[in-house]
């Protein structure tokens, strides 16, 4: 069998590098990840790339100015641009140095993988032939009678024809549950999609062709938690267009849904936050996740198991995790769970020297968020809150809202970071900066 393609991904944020070469390399494709504009050109003076992802706001040279200095150059590979603050004008800019197409953060993956397939072209596609054997595939890790019995509840429902509803708190593998559900279906050999209802205009929904590529395959609608009002509406109407469309071509036209929810959801549904029309319509069948804090045996397991495969993925030597951090790893509450565990193994290997990670190397990586402490009634009103009193509240909510955003800006490393603390989608924050006009980075610096 032929090579797969490269892949070149350049981006100064490390979450967004790790995340995309590794949905990316789950897909098949052999990747290299840089952080900024001379990394990538001695990568790409050094080896061939069949598709560069660029990011177009970068610390140093920016990706327009990179792209266009690779044109001047008769650099004929595919650019695909990216870019969380995109603009009409950056993206014509980005199209007339070349571009291959310009996407805006936070992309969807159904999205980015189409726009390669697309950038690669016809002439690629026999090279793009991976069997069921030569990618990997999702697993749950561990040995213990909890994730025992979360395999137990994925055979279940992967059986049966109901909609599906995933929960678990941030980082307990939702999306993976939800692939394992479709590879272990009568559905296997179909197509598994997932839907950003967030990023989809709705006039786009019934145009897009969503129900054509997928049936009778998977439609994964993932983090409903975070939808607003308005897109938890869009996304009922969309089901019941699944459903009338269904109606009109027969069952075994159905695609299987299913979709994720944080374990917040309860108290969402309390407070009317989240439409229970909605969330009924999807438990038909449930699989809750457990956090991994309530697993601790199988932390050995999945330590393991990481640094085995981040250490293939990315071409970077084995280290071995000494006995005291692993204990103590044992004994954090993994506030990120399975996810936050990954970044802190993939983080340790990339940045700590000789042969070996220890406590010390690891301290650093570990959130030190803690379960706020619940205030007495005399407490609930701060001081500082008084200023907001004598205002209209839509003025009142506007401001604070500012306030609320720069703050955790500042104190983020990343906007995924950032999305983590708010608890809300980044496709959610990009709006809020670009209403309250907040041209602040992570961290705290402002932009150039």
């Amino acid at each position: 069998m032929t090579d797969h393609p490269r892949i070149l991904v350049v981006d100064d944020e490390p979450d967004i590098r790790y995340i995309i070469s590794e949905t990316l390399t789950d897909e098949g494709y052999r990747v290299k990840a840089v952080h900024d504009a001379d990394a990538a050109r001695a990568a790409t003076l050094k080896d061939s790339y069949d598709v560069v992802i660029l990011d177009v706001w970068m610390r140093g040279d920016d990706g327009i100015s990179l792209l266009k200095e690779w044109r001047e150059q008769s650099f004929t590979t595919p650019v695909i641009m990216l870019s969380a603050h995109g603009s009409v004008d950056t993206a014509i800019e980005a199209t007339r140095y070349g571009a291959f197409d310009y996407l805006e953060k936070p992309v969807s993956t159904g999205r980015l993988l189409v726009t390669i397939r697309n950038a690669l072209g016809g002439a690629v596609a026999e090279r793009v032939e991976i069997s069921h054997y030569e990618v990997p595939q999702p697993m749950l890790i561990g040995s213990s009678e909890t994730i025992d019995e979360v395999r137990r509840q994925v055979r279940r429902v992967a059986s049966s024809t109901g909609r599906i509803l995933i929960s678990g708190e941030l980082g307990t593998g939702k999306k993976l549950a939800a692939r394992l559900i479709h590879n272990q279906s009568n559905k296997s050999s179909e197509s598994f999609l997932v839907v950003d209802i967030l990023n989809m205009p709705i006039t786009d929904i019934k145009s897009s062709g969503i129900l054509e590529q997928s049936e009778p395959g998977t439609l994964l609608f993932p983090d409903l938690h975070i939808y607003d009002g308005v897109a938890q509406a869009q996304l009922l109407g969309f089901l019941n267009q699944i459903d009338g469309h269904v109606h009109d071509k027969g069952g075994d036209a159905a695609p299987r849904i299913i979709a994720t929810v944080d374990s917040s959801i309860d108290s969402l549904l309390r407070d009317g936050s989240f439409r229970p029309d909605l969330y009924f319509s999807l438990k038909n069948l449930n699989v809750n996740l457990p956090p991994l804090r309530e697993r601790p045996e199988d932390i050995r397991e999945l330590v393991g198991h990481f640094t085995d495969s981040i250490s293939a993925a990315h071409q970077i030597p084995y280290k071995r995790v000494d006995t005291a951090a692993l204990n103590r790893f044992r004994n954090y509450s993994w506030p990120g769970n399975v996810a936050e565990l990954k970044n802190v193994l993939s983080q340790s290997l990339t940045t700590v020297p000789g042969d070996s990670i220890a406590l010390g190397d690891v301290e650093p990586l570990l959130d030190s968020i803690a379960a706020p402490a619940v205030a007495s009634s005399s407490a609930l009103i701060s001081k500082d809150a008084s200023r907001y009193f004598d205002l209209p509240i839509r003025v009142a909510r506007d401001q604070f809202e500012r306030e609320y955003l720069l703050h955790n800006l500042k104190r983020s490393k990343s906007y995924i970071e950032l999305s983590r603390k708010t608890g809300m989608h980044r496709s959610s924050l990009f709006r809020k900066l670009k209403e309250y006009e907040i041209e602040v980075e992570p961290g705290g610096q402002e932009e150039s």
